[in-house]
């Protein structure tokens, strides 16, 4: 774990390993397979072992030439050094041999991908064999595994697994990761990322006119750079900043050129300057997953521009296709923006923005749902309604935001997307900015602006519906533990806090927001489920 206040770990240009091996490869997706054949000169223990591979690389370990070559890691269990000259890697397209250096006694050595040698790994599996002198001592098939996982042996030496935890050149640990999606590098609460940032002086220019253009810039985190990213500002109306202020950003690492930052396509960091607690975009978002609401994950950085230290920010998952595919079996559906007074209002459609979808000139799915609720409420329309959106996820949305006092989202007909999945034909709700929650309750739980919900509370049957929603999400938020959890995060977050040079609250205003949130964390759900009991 990364503990706060340390030096920034400004990323490396070259990697200290040696440069060879294994051309890189296009895909890789699945598992590893067990090691066969790993056996010992002589009858004595094995002089190395294959330790750790990964047949695809895109951001975990960077090259001398400042690409993401694949790479294996040897391991020498030994007291002695092994001259490379001695050793031979085996694939079913070739062989390399060994030149100079060495394995030295109890290390590792990482073997780049290079375009010299005459085989690469597969992505969809492979296998690959280690000799020394000429015979065998190791071996390892994989299957097919996603980008950016490793297949590591845990121990050292141990049982072959995935991880997203790669270690090239250091022990693997005790243990693999619990996931390998590797986007949950970028979602890790318990560590602070560093994430640097440049922009060159034209750019910086062209945003000080106007500061939501996007600009090339380059972005780097833990030794991966990419030299080519489209840079902007983000925030509006009470989280809207200046460039020498604590702005937010975005960062869209697929504008100039094809990138993934740990299977990320885009970065959005929050500036925090709305939630002097920091932490109620990680609790609510919480909350909206575990009732089964499609939500972004959080996590937090430290965020250098041009070298300087511009503060502590929340990393929010982006909604855009890389999201959809976690959320759903079809991501290739429409996902409109709602901001600030965008609601379902026929003649209106084209106010929402198309994030994602292949159609950016047709608006005919939501003009479908404008319609059915130009009819009047009865059990018809509601059901015309329900063919076009999923109103159980809607209404469990919805009470979330009752019950975490969400009064910026959809309940304000602001803050919010739709995506309307092949799969189903109908849409779904996905919050967004919940940086205002769990404190100064002025809106009763029924008391939603929005037209949706407006409709919903103007049928009988669908308000029942919503109790039992608000009674269902009201357990939920009291069982899940919001409050340890807000203390964990401060608990790591707080030296970060205090060194925050562009922090817009006292460190008084920020032990007093924390107060609040824990008021509201531990009373809310009850009132809420008061209210359910009205129905």
């Amino acid at each position: 774990m990364r503990t706060g206040g340390g030096q920034p770990r400004y990323p490396r240009a070259v990697p200290l390993v040696l440069p060879l091996l294994l051309a890189c490869s296009e895909g890789f997706r699945g598992g590893g397979g067990a090691p066969t054949g790993l056996g010992a000169l002589e009858g004595g223990p094995p002089l190395l072992v294959l330790n750790e591979l990964m047949p695809r690389n895109d951001s975990t370990l960077m090259g001398p030439d400042l690409d993401f070559p694949d790479w294996v890691e040897l391991h020498n269990p030994g007291t002695a050094d092994v001259p490379l000259a001695r050793v031979s890697l085996v694939h079913p397209d070739g062989t390399w041999q060994g030149l100079s250096g060495s394995v030295p006694a109890g290390g590792y050595t990482v073997l780049l991908a290079g375009e010299a040698l005459s085989f690469k790994l597969a992505a969809d599996g492979d296998s690959l064999g280690l000799r020394v002198d000429g015979v065998e001592v190791d071996r390892v098939d994989w299957g097919e595994t996603p980008a950016d996982v490793a297949l590591a042996r845990f121990p050292d030496g141990g049982e072959w697994s995935p991880t997203i935890r790669a270690t090239p050149g250091n022990p693997n640990g005790a243990a693999p990761s619990e996931t390998i999606d590797p986007t949950d590098l970028l979602f890790e609460t318990d560590q602070v990322e560093d994430l640097w940032i440049t922009i060159d002086a034209d750019s910086w220019s062209t945003l000080e006119a106007d500061r939501f253009d996007e600009v090339p810039g380059s972005l780097a985190w833990r030794g991966a750079w990419f030299p080519e990213v489209g840079v902007r500002s983000k925030g509006y109306v009470g989280s809207s900043r200046g460039l020498s202020q604590k702005t937010g950003w975005k960062v869209d690492l697929n504008e100039y050129a094809d990138h993934r930052l740990a299977g990320l396509e885009s970065i959005t960091l929050n500036n925090l300057v709305q939630d002097a607690s920091y932490v109620h975009e990680a609790l609510t978002y919480r909350l909206f997953r575990a009732v089964g609401v499609p939500a972004p994950r959080v996590g937090y950085a430290r965020v250098y521009v041009n070298g300087t230290l511009w503060g502590l920010y929340a990393h929010i998952e982006s909604p855009d296709d890389t999201f959809l595919a976690r959320w759903y079996d079809d991501p290739s559906g429409n996902l409109y923006e709602g901001a600030y007074g965008v609601d379902f209002w026929c003649g209106t459609e084209y106010d929402f923005e198309l994030d994602e979808g292949a159609e950016p000139n047709d608006r005919s799915d939501l003009t479908a749902l404008c319609q059915a609720l130009d009819q009047p409420v009865s059990d018809a329309s509601l059901a015309a309604v329900e063919a076009l959106f999923d109103l159980d996820e809607f209404l469990t949305l919805m009470a979330v935001e009752a019950v975490a006092l969400h009064w910026d989202g959809y309940t304000t007909a602001n803050n919010y997307r739709v995506y309307r999945d092949p799969g189903t034909g109908r849409f779904q709700m996905i919050p967004w900015g919940t940086d205002q929650t769990w404190h100064d309750a002025w809106y009763m739980p029924y008391q939603g602006g929005g037209r949706l919900f407006q409709y919903c509370m103007s049928h009988a049957g669908c308000v029942a519906r919503y109790a039992d929603q608000l009674e269902r999400v009201a357990g939920v938020a009291e069982s899940l533990g919001l409050e340890a959890r807000m203390d964990e995060l401060t608990a790591v977050l707080t030296p970060y806090i205090e060194q925050d040079p562009r922090r817009e609250f006292g460190l008084d205003a920020w032990q007093a927001s924390l107060e609040t949130t824990r008021y509201y964390l531990r009373n809310q759900p009850a009132t809420a489920r008061s209210y359910a009991a009205w129905y």
